[in-house]
């Protein structure tokens, strides 16, 4: 049963909810329930829903969308059928009456100008012209258009202008932190220099002081939430006063990264609905090495994407593209277009900073196999912020694809100590274990995976290189735990399942280590 007017909803015959998650496949088969035999040609689709994009870009994006919208079906997954040309939405699926009288699609929030013509047209072909002193049917462009609030972060050093060297570090770390955020997503960051305190003019207050001592410098940060300057979080960071340590070694960008994790986990439930927060929180799911967790993060991103205009939310949607061939095997043609699609747009974008490109970068060289023009991007993204951990994560896998492994295991390094402040930090750490190898430095690999292991137990990389590297050093008791415990995730593991051809340990079979390992696990 599927239901148009008021909340959108579609049923299963037990009341399953069979809706799909994505606002634009939501849309699809609102419109083609209400055409004539219930279809529509793939052009006047793709003209309705991605009237911004080329022909190309949004045909992959409508067969990705029917892809979900069968996915999500169920039982019903065959409740459309579609060829080269046309759409169907099939006669069982009963259109549900609405006797109140509810709004045609009352909670579907497409922002294509030509969407709102079709919906304008539509709500006014059903209902008919308002009544003198009825009422007032509202033009949905008005409605779309009052986005909900970006995060306004007001950023505040407290440092006196007499103080030179403290309020020269004190600028530079503000501008680090400022970047960062920006290079996160569509935000609001006000900078200001006053000696007195006062209330937060955004949802969020860092306040900064500064002071050199001696041989050292000293910088302290308070985050507070909000004009009742409710309590986030405080820190301190101590480093030797020598400039160049301060401003280009990872110490400072790491407290960055820290400060920024600790006011996302400590932000309110009344500023979690943000976008920038949705944004965040979904990218951490990436991550998880969950399949699920990583269809809800797209499912997330998808809901945010038509309120950002960076490209960061393009971005993260191929990363997640990336995520699925590596992590989970799906070479399909519409996972790569997808990733491709996304990955191109979020750069044509390019408002976010250094994160655009070094999550295009990855998509590039690892499911185009561009390696020139991926490495151009992790250049840029470097460029831009040369302490960025996404930057030097980049740069480090451009390395690996151009041949230099000691480069790629110094920029792994760098981005390692940029990163631990981040929730997902055992990310830095597994590519500190894969350019360790490459060098041949087996046991530090084996220490960075089991750095990785500890920061996420489930995260399966780092189980999977630990268990081949327990094989490859003689370790036979952890080779046994740490196949039990992979074996817990992925049922049916074992450690033979490491010379399957398919399996995600690419670094070993470049490096030659198969064989070796083929005999370990012999023996």
């Amino acid at each position: 049963m599927l239901s148009i007017r008021g909340p959108f909803g579609l049923r299963g015959p037990g009341g399953a909810d069979l809706a799909p998650a994505g606002q634009k496949e939501r849309a699809i088969l609102a419109v083609l329930a209400l055409s004539p035999d219930r279809r529509r040609s793939r052009r006047a689709l793709q003209h309705l829903l991605w009237s911004d994009r080329s022909d190309e870009q949004a045909a992959v994006s409508l067969r990705r969308a029917l892809s979900n919208i069968r996915r999500a079906g169920g039982d019903l997954s065959d409740l459309i059928e579609a060829d080269r040309s046309s759409v169907r939405l099939l006669p069982e699926v009963e259109l549900a009456e609405d006797p109140a009288g509810g709004a045609l699609l009352d909670d579907i929030a497409v922002r294509d100008p030509a969407w709102l013509a079709w919906l304008r047209e539509a709500r006014l072909g059903l209902d008919g012209p308002p009544a003198p002193g009825g009422p007032v049917v509202v033009d949905p462009a008005e409605i779309l258009a009052e986005r909900p609030a970006a995060l306004h972060v007001v950023i505040r050093s407290l440092v006196p202008q007499d103080l030179h060297e403290p309020r020269f570090l004190a600028r530079f770390f503000c501008d680090m932190m400022a970047t960062r955020l920006r290079s996160m997503g569509d935000i609001e960051v006000e900078f200001e220099e006053t000696t007195a305190p006062r209330d937060a003019a955004g949802h969020v207050l860092m306040e900064v002081e500064s002071a050199v001592a001696g041989e050292e410098w000293y910088v302290h940060l308070r985050m507070c939430a909000g004009p009742q300057r409710r309590f986030l979080w405080a820190r301190r960071l101590r480093l030797p006063m020598d400039l160049r340590r301060i401003c280009e070694g990872p110490e400072t960008s790491a407290f960055v990264s820290r400060a920024i994790s600790a006011m996302l986990a400590r932000m309110g439930p009344e500023r979690r609905d943000l976008p920038w927060v949705s944004l965040q929180r979904a990218s951490q799911k990436v991550f998880l090495g969950d399949r699920d967790q990583l269809d809800t993060a797209d499912h997330l991103l998808e809901r945010v994407e038509p309120l950002d205009g960076t490209g960061v939310v393009q971005a993260w949607r191929g990363y997640v593209r990336l995520t699925r061939a590596l992590e989970f095997g799906d070479f399909s043609d519409l996972t790569l277009a997808e990733a491709e699609d996304f990955a191109t747009r979020a750069v044509r974008m390019g408002a976010g900073g250094p994160l655009i490109g070094s999550l295009a970068a990855q998509v590039r060289m690892k499911l185009a196999g561009d390696i020139d023009h991926g490495a151009w991007l992790a250049r840029q993204a470097h460029d831009e912020d040369d302490r960025d951990p996404w930057a030097l994560h980049a740069m480090s896998q451009a390395r690996v694809f151009q041949g230099d492994r000691e480069a790629a295991h110094a920029y792994a390094l760098l981005g390692q100590t940029a990163a631990s402040g981040l929730p997902n930090a055992w990310c830095w750490d597994m590519q500190c274990c894969l350019t360790a190898l490459g060098t041949g430095r087996i046991e530090d690999a084996w220490r960075h995976a089991r750095t990785a292991h500890v920061q996420m137990p489930t995260y399966r990389p780092a189980l999977r290189y630990l268990v081949a590297l327990a094989a490859l050093t003689g370790r036979r008791e952890d080779l046994l735990r740490f196949a039990a415990d992979l074996a817990r995730i992925e049922p049916g593991f074992a450690p033979s399942r490491l010379l399957d051809d398919g399996y995600p340990i690419e670094t070993l079979r470049l490096l030659g280590l198969k064989d070796d390992l083929a005999q370990r696990l012999v023996a």
